[in-house]
Protein backbone atom coordinates (compact mmCIF):
# COMPACT_ATOMS: atom_id res chain seq x y z
CA UNK A 1 0.00 0.00 0.00
CA UNK A 2 1.11 3.35 -0.25
CA UNK A 3 2.56 5.85 2.35
CA UNK A 4 -0.80 7.86 4.18
CA UNK A 5 -0.96 11.32 3.95
CA UNK A 6 -2.24 12.84 7.13
CA UNK A 7 -3.42 16.51 7.66
CA UNK A 8 -1.30 17.96 10.34
CA UNK A 9 -2.43 21.26 10.21
CA UNK A 10 -4.80 22.55 12.61
CA UNK A 11 -7.56 25.46 12.46
CA UNK A 12 -5.17 27.95 13.77
CA UNK A 13 -2.27 27.27 11.48
CA UNK A 14 -4.56 27.70 8.43
CA UNK A 15 -6.02 30.64 9.63
CA UNK A 16 -2.88 32.33 10.18
CA UNK A 17 -1.54 30.99 6.75
CA UNK A 18 -4.98 32.49 4.83
CA UNK A 19 -4.94 35.87 6.43
CA UNK A 20 -2.75 37.72 4.08
CA UNK A 21 -5.15 35.98 1.39
CA UNK A 22 -8.53 37.33 3.63
CA UNK A 23 -6.93 40.54 3.82
CA UNK A 24 -5.72 41.87 0.35
CA UNK A 25 -9.39 40.60 -0.73
CA UNK A 26 -10.29 42.91 1.56
CA UNK A 27 -8.23 45.15 0.39
CA UNK A 28 -9.26 44.85 -3.48
CA UNK A 29 -13.00 45.26 -2.17
CA UNK A 30 -12.62 48.69 -0.92
CA UNK A 31 -10.15 49.75 -3.87
CA UNK A 32 -13.09 48.70 -6.35
CA UNK A 33 -15.51 50.70 -3.86
CA UNK A 34 -13.37 54.10 -4.45
CA UNK A 35 -13.24 53.58 -7.56
CA UNK A 36 -16.91 52.95 -8.21
CA UNK A 37 -18.27 55.53 -6.29
CA UNK A 38 -15.60 58.09 -7.77
CA UNK A 39 -16.90 57.53 -11.34
CA UNK A 40 -20.38 57.82 -10.25
CA UNK A 41 -19.88 61.22 -9.15
CA UNK A 42 -20.81 63.92 -11.82
CA UNK A 43 -20.21 67.57 -10.05
CA UNK A 44 -18.20 69.04 -7.90
CA UNK A 45 -20.31 68.58 -5.36
CA UNK A 46 -20.63 65.26 -5.77
CA UNK A 47 -17.63 64.76 -5.76
CA UNK A 48 -16.99 65.91 -2.41
CA UNK A 49 -19.74 64.17 -0.85
CA UNK A 50 -18.21 61.17 -2.46
CA UNK A 51 -14.40 62.22 -0.46
CA UNK A 52 -16.25 62.27 2.66
CA UNK A 53 -17.98 59.16 2.82
CA UNK A 54 -15.02 57.27 1.56
CA UNK A 55 -13.46 59.14 4.31
CA UNK A 56 -15.34 58.05 6.83
CA UNK A 57 -16.90 54.54 5.77
CA UNK A 58 -13.52 53.43 3.85
CA UNK A 59 -10.91 54.95 5.96
CA UNK A 60 -12.04 55.71 9.11
CA UNK A 61 -11.11 59.42 9.22
CA UNK A 62 -13.08 62.26 11.34
CA UNK A 63 -13.04 64.86 8.94
CA UNK A 64 -12.58 65.52 5.05
CA UNK A 65 -11.31 68.75 3.18
CA UNK A 66 -11.09 69.27 -0.26
CA UNK A 67 -8.95 72.49 -0.95
CA UNK A 68 -9.16 73.59 -4.59
CA UNK A 69 -6.30 76.04 -6.43
CA UNK A 70 -8.11 78.72 -8.64
CA UNK A 71 -6.80 82.02 -9.70
CA UNK A 72 -8.36 84.21 -6.95
CA UNK A 73 -6.79 81.43 -4.25
CA UNK A 74 -7.49 78.68 -2.82
CA UNK A 75 -11.20 77.63 -2.47
CA UNK A 76 -12.64 75.10 0.24
CA UNK A 77 -14.59 72.83 -1.89
CA UNK A 78 -15.99 71.06 1.25
CA UNK A 79 -15.63 71.83 4.99
CA UNK A 80 -17.26 69.55 7.43
CA UNK A 81 -17.75 72.15 10.84
CA UNK A 82 -20.05 75.21 9.68
CA UNK A 83 -18.86 77.12 12.22
CA UNK A 84 -15.47 77.41 10.47
CA UNK A 85 -16.41 78.35 7.26
CA UNK A 86 -15.00 81.61 5.66
CA UNK A 87 -16.67 83.91 3.73
CA UNK A 88 -17.28 82.46 -0.01
CA UNK A 89 -15.36 79.42 1.22
CA UNK A 90 -12.13 81.16 0.79
CA UNK A 91 -9.12 80.35 2.54
CA UNK A 92 -7.23 83.36 4.29
CA UNK A 93 -3.60 81.80 3.29
CA UNK A 94 -2.15 82.05 0.14
CA UNK A 95 -0.87 78.94 -1.87
CA UNK A 96 3.11 79.71 -0.53
CA UNK A 97 2.01 79.48 2.89
CA UNK A 98 4.21 76.94 4.97
CA UNK A 99 1.51 74.53 5.57
CA UNK A 100 0.79 71.24 5.10
CA UNK A 101 -1.89 71.71 1.83
CA UNK A 102 -0.11 74.26 0.31
CA UNK A 103 3.03 73.06 0.52
CA UNK A 104 1.48 69.45 -1.20
CA UNK A 105 0.30 71.76 -3.57
CA UNK A 106 3.62 72.90 -4.42
CA UNK A 107 5.73 69.95 -4.36
CA UNK A 108 2.81 67.63 -5.41
CA UNK A 109 4.11 64.97 -2.95
CA UNK A 110 1.85 63.19 -0.08
CA UNK A 111 2.35 64.59 3.61
CA UNK A 112 1.28 61.47 6.04
CA UNK A 113 1.46 61.68 9.94
CA UNK A 114 0.98 59.39 12.92
CA UNK A 115 -0.49 62.48 14.81
CA UNK A 116 -0.67 66.02 15.64
CA UNK A 117 2.61 66.38 17.14
CA UNK A 118 4.43 64.79 13.87
CA UNK A 119 2.34 67.49 11.90
CA UNK A 120 3.79 70.54 13.94
CA UNK A 121 7.16 69.50 13.67
CA UNK A 122 7.19 69.92 10.09
CA UNK A 123 5.11 73.07 10.35
CA UNK A 124 5.00 74.83 13.65
CA UNK A 125 2.71 77.76 12.34
CA UNK A 126 0.12 74.91 11.66
CA UNK A 127 -2.14 76.78 14.35
CA UNK A 128 -2.63 79.59 11.70
CA UNK A 129 -4.32 76.89 9.40
CA UNK A 130 -7.70 77.31 8.68
CA UNK A 131 -7.51 73.35 8.43
CA UNK A 132 -8.85 70.36 9.96
CA UNK A 133 -10.22 70.32 13.57
CA UNK A 134 -8.39 66.83 13.64
CA UNK A 135 -5.91 66.09 16.87
CA UNK A 136 -5.09 62.43 15.48
CA UNK A 137 -3.17 61.27 12.18
CA UNK A 138 -3.82 63.73 8.88
CA UNK A 139 -3.07 62.98 5.29
CA UNK A 140 -2.72 65.32 3.29
CA UNK A 141 -3.29 64.19 -0.69
CA UNK A 142 -1.71 66.09 -3.91
CA UNK A 143 -4.77 66.48 -6.40
CA UNK A 144 -3.52 66.45 -10.12
CA UNK A 145 -4.63 67.13 -13.22
CA UNK A 146 -2.96 66.86 -16.59
CA UNK A 147 -0.12 66.86 -14.85
CA UNK A 148 -0.03 69.86 -13.10
CA UNK A 149 -1.29 70.65 -8.78
CA UNK A 150 -4.87 71.35 -8.81
CA UNK A 151 -5.05 71.32 -5.00
CA UNK A 152 -5.27 68.59 -1.89
CA UNK A 153 -7.10 66.59 0.04
CA UNK A 154 -6.97 66.30 3.60
CA UNK A 155 -8.08 63.60 6.10
CA UNK A 156 -7.85 63.42 9.53
CA UNK A 157 -8.67 61.16 12.24
CA UNK A 158 -9.69 61.79 15.54
CA UNK A 159 -7.09 59.79 17.55
CA UNK A 160 -2.97 59.02 16.70
CA UNK A 161 -2.64 56.02 14.27
CA UNK A 162 0.37 54.21 12.07
CA UNK A 163 -0.35 54.95 8.53
CA UNK A 164 0.31 51.12 7.21
CA UNK A 165 0.81 50.11 3.65
CA UNK A 166 -2.60 48.84 3.03
CA UNK A 167 -4.20 52.49 4.28
CA UNK A 168 -1.69 53.95 2.45
CA UNK A 169 -2.55 52.46 -0.74
CA UNK A 170 -6.05 53.34 -0.27
CA UNK A 171 -5.30 56.89 0.51
CA UNK A 172 -2.93 56.85 -3.29
CA UNK A 173 -5.95 55.61 -4.57
CA UNK A 174 -8.68 57.69 -3.15
CA UNK A 175 -5.98 61.22 -4.58
CA UNK A 176 -6.37 59.71 -7.65
CA UNK A 177 -9.75 58.95 -8.24
CA UNK A 178 -10.65 62.00 -6.77
CA UNK A 179 -8.36 63.92 -8.87
CA UNK A 180 -10.00 62.28 -12.37
CA UNK A 181 -12.94 63.02 -11.04
CA UNK A 182 -12.60 66.66 -10.05
CA UNK A 183 -11.26 66.87 -13.64
CA UNK A 184 -13.90 65.09 -15.12
CA UNK A 185 -16.77 67.70 -12.94
CA UNK A 186 -15.16 70.45 -14.06
CA UNK A 187 -15.32 69.88 -17.84
CA UNK A 188 -19.28 69.18 -17.26
CA UNK A 189 -19.34 71.72 -15.56
CA UNK A 190 -18.31 73.82 -17.96
CA UNK A 191 -19.73 71.96 -20.86
CA UNK A 192 -22.99 72.68 -19.10
CA UNK A 193 -22.69 76.18 -18.54
CA UNK A 194 -22.03 76.73 -22.19
CA UNK A 195 -25.05 74.49 -23.01
CA UNK A 196 -26.84 77.07 -20.78
CA UNK A 197 -25.82 79.98 -22.37
CA UNK A 198 -25.91 78.38 -25.55
CA UNK A 199 -30.03 77.61 -24.28
CA UNK A 200 -30.55 81.16 -23.02
CA UNK A 201 -29.09 82.90 -26.55
CA UNK A 202 -32.07 80.28 -28.22
CA UNK A 203 -35.05 81.56 -25.99
CA UNK A 204 -36.68 84.74 -26.83
CA UNK A 205 -37.92 87.73 -24.39
CA UNK A 206 -41.44 87.64 -24.72
CA UNK A 207 -42.42 90.92 -26.48
CA UNK A 208 -44.83 93.74 -24.24
CA UNK A 209 -48.13 93.78 -26.28
CA UNK A 210 -50.96 95.76 -24.98
CA UNK A 211 -54.02 93.84 -24.25
CA UNK A 212 -52.05 90.49 -24.20
CA UNK A 213 -49.81 88.90 -21.76
CA UNK A 214 -47.83 86.22 -22.78
CA UNK A 215 -45.80 83.64 -20.42
CA UNK A 216 -43.24 80.79 -21.10
CA UNK A 217 -41.61 78.56 -19.48
CA UNK A 218 -37.77 76.22 -20.35
CA UNK A 219 -36.93 73.17 -18.86
CA UNK A 220 -34.15 71.05 -19.61
CA UNK A 221 -33.72 67.51 -19.92
CA UNK A 222 -32.39 66.34 -16.99
CA UNK A 223 -30.26 63.68 -18.48
CA UNK A 224 -27.36 64.25 -20.29
CA UNK A 225 -27.25 67.71 -21.82
CA UNK A 226 -28.62 70.85 -20.51
CA UNK A 227 -29.26 72.07 -23.65
CA UNK A 228 -31.92 71.15 -26.32
CA UNK A 229 -33.90 70.88 -29.07
CA UNK A 230 -37.55 72.65 -28.17
CA UNK A 231 -38.06 76.10 -28.28
CA UNK A 232 -40.75 78.86 -28.42
CA UNK A 233 -40.80 82.36 -29.72
CA UNK A 234 -43.21 85.61 -29.72
CA UNK A 235 -42.83 88.14 -32.42
CA UNK A 236 -45.05 91.56 -32.34
CA UNK A 237 -46.35 93.02 -35.37
CA UNK A 238 -48.65 95.60 -36.12
CA UNK A 239 -52.16 94.31 -35.43
CA UNK A 240 -50.95 90.92 -34.74
CA UNK A 241 -48.45 88.47 -32.39
CA UNK A 242 -46.47 85.52 -34.23
CA UNK A 243 -46.37 82.56 -31.44
CA UNK A 244 -44.24 79.48 -32.24
CA UNK A 245 -43.32 76.56 -30.75
CA UNK A 246 -41.08 73.95 -32.19
CA UNK A 247 -39.15 70.64 -30.58
CA UNK A 248 -36.05 68.92 -33.04
CA UNK A 249 -35.53 65.63 -31.75
CA UNK A 250 -32.89 65.20 -29.02
CA UNK A 251 -31.46 66.94 -25.91
CA UNK A 252 -28.02 67.70 -27.24
CA UNK A 253 -25.52 70.62 -28.55
CA UNK A 254 -26.43 68.92 -32.52
CA UNK A 255 -30.58 69.24 -31.37
CA UNK A 256 -29.76 73.03 -30.09
CA UNK A 257 -27.87 73.97 -33.02
CA UNK A 258 -30.30 72.76 -35.62
CA UNK A 259 -33.36 74.48 -33.46
CA UNK A 260 -30.96 77.68 -33.68
CA UNK A 261 -31.02 77.56 -37.40
CA UNK A 262 -35.02 76.87 -38.09
CA UNK A 263 -35.68 79.11 -35.24
CA UNK A 264 -33.28 81.89 -36.52
CA UNK A 265 -35.31 81.48 -40.32
CA UNK A 266 -38.61 81.60 -39.10
CA UNK A 267 -37.93 84.67 -37.30
CA UNK A 268 -36.81 86.22 -40.00
CA UNK A 269 -39.69 85.06 -42.58
CA UNK A 270 -42.19 86.32 -40.08
CA UNK A 271 -40.82 89.66 -39.81
CA UNK A 272 -39.83 89.88 -43.05
CA UNK A 273 -43.79 89.92 -44.36
CA UNK A 274 -47.44 89.46 -43.17
CA UNK A 275 -48.70 85.90 -44.22
CA UNK A 276 -50.27 82.93 -42.70
CA UNK A 277 -49.32 80.69 -40.51
CA UNK A 278 -49.64 77.44 -42.82
CA UNK A 279 -47.35 79.92 -45.70
CA UNK A 280 -44.44 80.37 -42.90
CA UNK A 281 -44.19 76.83 -42.64
CA UNK A 282 -44.01 76.20 -45.89
CA UNK A 283 -41.54 78.28 -46.33
CA UNK A 284 -39.38 77.38 -43.78
CA UNK A 285 -40.13 73.62 -44.47
CA UNK A 286 -38.75 74.54 -48.19
CA UNK A 287 -35.87 76.99 -46.73
CA UNK A 288 -34.49 74.09 -44.40
CA UNK A 289 -34.59 71.35 -47.43
CA UNK A 290 -33.06 73.81 -50.04
CA UNK A 291 -30.21 74.84 -47.43
CA UNK A 292 -28.94 71.39 -47.25
CA UNK A 293 -30.79 70.99 -43.90
CA UNK A 294 -31.42 67.41 -42.69
CA UNK A 295 -33.08 68.22 -39.83
CA UNK A 296 -36.59 67.07 -38.84
CA UNK A 297 -39.04 68.50 -36.43
CA UNK A 298 -42.52 69.90 -35.41
CA UNK A 299 -43.77 73.00 -34.93
CA UNK A 300 -46.65 75.10 -34.53
CA UNK A 301 -47.63 78.83 -35.65
CA UNK A 302 -50.11 80.82 -34.35
CA UNK A 303 -51.29 84.27 -35.03
CA UNK A 304 -53.58 86.15 -33.18
CA UNK A 305 -55.35 89.58 -33.42
CA UNK A 306 -56.44 91.21 -30.99
CA UNK A 307 -60.61 92.02 -31.50
CA UNK A 308 -61.40 94.27 -28.73
CA UNK A 309 -61.23 93.95 -24.83
CA UNK A 310 -64.77 92.33 -24.95
CA UNK A 311 -64.44 90.31 -27.64
CA UNK A 312 -60.92 88.36 -26.94
CA UNK A 313 -58.71 87.10 -30.15
CA UNK A 314 -58.82 85.11 -33.26
CA UNK A 315 -56.06 82.64 -33.48
CA UNK A 316 -55.24 81.28 -36.74
CA UNK A 317 -52.86 78.49 -36.27
CA UNK A 318 -51.30 75.64 -38.74
CA UNK A 319 -49.44 72.46 -36.87
CA UNK A 320 -46.75 70.74 -38.96
CA UNK A 321 -46.71 67.69 -36.63
CA UNK A 322 -47.21 69.38 -33.89
CA UNK A 323 -49.54 69.25 -30.82
CA UNK A 324 -53.02 71.32 -31.50
CA UNK A 325 -53.08 74.39 -28.99
CA UNK A 326 -55.20 73.70 -25.83
CA UNK A 327 -57.75 76.45 -25.00
CA UNK A 328 -58.31 77.11 -21.01
CA UNK A 329 -61.39 79.14 -20.43
CA UNK A 330 -61.18 81.27 -17.31
CA UNK A 331 -63.91 79.58 -15.59
CA UNK A 332 -62.30 76.17 -16.18
CA UNK A 333 -63.61 74.19 -19.41
CA UNK A 334 -60.84 73.11 -21.58
CA UNK A 335 -60.68 72.01 -24.67
CA UNK A 336 -57.92 71.24 -27.75
CA UNK A 337 -58.62 73.47 -31.25
CA UNK A 338 -60.00 71.43 -33.83
CA UNK A 339 -57.77 70.92 -36.75
CA UNK A 340 -55.22 67.90 -37.64
CA UNK A 341 -51.32 68.33 -37.84
CA UNK A 342 -50.11 68.44 -41.07
CA UNK A 343 -46.59 66.96 -42.42
CA UNK A 344 -43.64 67.43 -39.89
CA UNK A 345 -40.32 69.57 -41.64
CA UNK A 346 -38.04 68.15 -43.19
CA UNK A 347 -39.42 65.59 -45.00
CA UNK A 348 -41.45 67.44 -48.16
CA UNK A 349 -41.43 70.85 -48.80
CA UNK A 350 -44.23 70.90 -51.11
CA UNK A 351 -46.95 68.77 -48.96
CA UNK A 352 -50.07 70.72 -48.73
CA UNK A 353 -50.54 73.04 -45.27
CA UNK A 354 -53.53 74.24 -43.69
CA UNK A 355 -54.76 77.27 -41.46
CA UNK A 356 -57.56 76.31 -38.62
CA UNK A 357 -59.17 79.31 -37.04
CA UNK A 358 -60.50 80.27 -33.45
CA UNK A 359 -61.60 82.75 -31.15
CA UNK A 360 -59.92 83.10 -27.70
CA UNK A 361 -62.06 84.76 -25.17
CA UNK A 362 -60.75 87.76 -22.85
CA UNK A 363 -59.01 86.11 -19.65
CA UNK A 364 -59.03 82.34 -21.85
CA UNK A 365 -55.35 81.32 -21.85
CA UNK A 366 -54.35 79.59 -25.27
CA UNK A 367 -51.43 77.21 -23.96
CA UNK A 368 -48.85 75.54 -26.67
CA UNK A 369 -46.64 73.02 -25.38
CA UNK A 370 -43.91 70.37 -27.00
CA UNK A 371 -44.30 66.39 -26.50
CA UNK A 372 -42.36 66.44 -23.52
CA UNK A 373 -44.72 68.12 -21.19
CA UNK A 374 -47.43 64.96 -21.86
CA UNK A 375 -45.40 62.25 -23.70
CA UNK A 376 -44.45 59.32 -21.43
CA UNK A 377 -42.88 55.97 -21.93
CA UNK A 378 -45.48 53.43 -20.61
CA UNK A 379 -48.96 55.75 -20.21
CA UNK A 380 -51.08 55.81 -22.79
CA UNK A 381 -51.00 59.51 -24.51
CA UNK A 382 -54.97 59.81 -23.68
CA UNK A 383 -54.09 59.87 -19.95
CA UNK A 384 -51.44 62.23 -19.84
CA UNK A 385 -53.55 64.87 -22.19
CA UNK A 386 -56.23 64.24 -19.58
CA UNK A 387 -53.71 64.97 -16.75
CA UNK A 388 -52.70 68.19 -18.79
CA UNK A 389 -56.38 69.23 -19.27
CA UNK A 390 -57.67 68.41 -15.76
CA UNK A 391 -54.39 70.58 -13.94
CA UNK A 392 -54.79 73.50 -16.35
CA UNK A 393 -58.52 73.48 -15.52
CA UNK A 394 -57.84 73.70 -11.68
CA UNK A 395 -55.62 77.17 -12.00
CA UNK A 396 -57.70 78.26 -15.14
CA UNK A 397 -57.96 81.61 -13.34
CA UNK A 398 -54.39 81.94 -11.89
CA UNK A 399 -51.71 84.42 -13.66
CA UNK A 400 -49.88 82.78 -16.16
CA UNK A 401 -46.82 82.18 -14.63
CA UNK A 402 -48.51 80.77 -11.47
CA UNK A 403 -50.70 78.05 -14.15
CA UNK A 404 -47.80 77.22 -16.26
CA UNK A 405 -45.87 76.23 -13.27
CA UNK A 406 -48.41 74.00 -11.96
CA UNK A 407 -48.53 72.47 -15.20
CA UNK A 408 -44.67 71.78 -14.97
CA UNK A 409 -44.75 70.41 -11.76
CA UNK A 410 -48.01 68.48 -12.40
CA UNK A 411 -46.77 66.58 -15.71
CA UNK A 412 -43.38 66.33 -14.24
CA UNK A 413 -41.79 62.58 -13.95
CA UNK A 414 -38.05 61.72 -13.15
CA UNK A 415 -38.36 58.25 -14.45
CA UNK A 416 -38.44 59.22 -18.35
CA UNK A 417 -36.81 63.35 -18.40
CA UNK A 418 -37.61 65.21 -21.53
CA UNK A 419 -37.00 69.01 -22.21
CA UNK A 420 -39.89 71.17 -22.14
CA UNK A 421 -40.96 74.03 -24.22
CA UNK A 422 -44.44 76.07 -22.92
CA UNK A 423 -46.27 79.23 -24.20
CA UNK A 424 -49.26 80.93 -23.18
CA UNK A 425 -50.86 84.00 -24.48
CA UNK A 426 -54.14 85.53 -22.78
CA UNK A 427 -56.30 88.48 -24.25
CA UNK A 428 -57.31 90.60 -21.30
CA UNK A 429 -60.06 92.98 -20.32
CA UNK A 430 -58.41 96.68 -20.82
Amino acid sequence: MGDEITNTTGPTDRRERSAPLVRRLRQTRLLLRLAETMVAAAGEADVVAAVRTLSETVLGAGFSEVALSEPRGIRIAGIDDPARRVPAQWLAHDPGAELPGPHVLRTGRALLYPDETAVRADFPRLTDEVGLPARGARAYLPLVADGLPIGWLALGWTLPMDLDDDLRELLEVLGDTTSRALQRARLLDARSEVADTLQAAMLSTLPTVAGLELAARYRPASAGERVGGDWYDALASPGSTTLVIGDVAGHDAGAAAQMGHLRSVLRGFAVDRAEAPSALLGRLDRANLALGGDTVATALVARLELLGPLEGARVTWSSAGHYPPVLVHRDGRVRDLVGQPDLLLGVDGGAPRFDHVDLVPPGATLLLFTDGLVELRGHAMVERLDALRATASRVAAEPLDVLLDSVLAAMAHPRDPDDVAVLAARPVRG
